[in-house]
């Protein structure tokens, strides 16, 4: 009688636990990645109002995380984020409102 062969095509649960752990760690890009796409579906999928201010709130977490993932100084996620909030209230402020300073016209003409 033969022993059963163990099944090679089967990945073992240690490999799958490693995978699946580098989408959630703060160490890894997996999450970054994981946003990408979030944002890629959201913004095809929701012709809402609301849409682009969630495309544009996960956007600005994804370079966040990217920022964080890469280790980039505090200081400069800071200004990052400052920057982003910026162009964040400028892009989905109605046309004509102030946004607590935001120079709507200079920040909407780079994108």
């Amino acid at each position: 009688m033969s022993t059963p062969e163990p099944n090679e095509d089967r990945p073992q649960p240690q490999v799958v636990r490693r995978f699946l752990q580098a989408f959630v760690s703060a160490d890894s890009y997996g999450f970054v990645l994981l946003l990408i796409i979030a944002s890629y579906v959201l913004s095809v999928t929701v012709a809402s109002d609301w849409g682009a201010s969630a495309v544009v709130f996960i956007q600005i977490g994804t370079a966040w995380f990217a920022l964080r993932t890469a280790q980039a100084r505090r200081p400069v996620r800071r200004a990052a984020f400052v920057l982003m909030a910026r162009r964040s209230c400028a892009e989905t402020a109605p046309s004509g409102t102030d946004c607590g300073g935001c120079d709507s016209g200079a920040a909407g003409a780079a994108g």
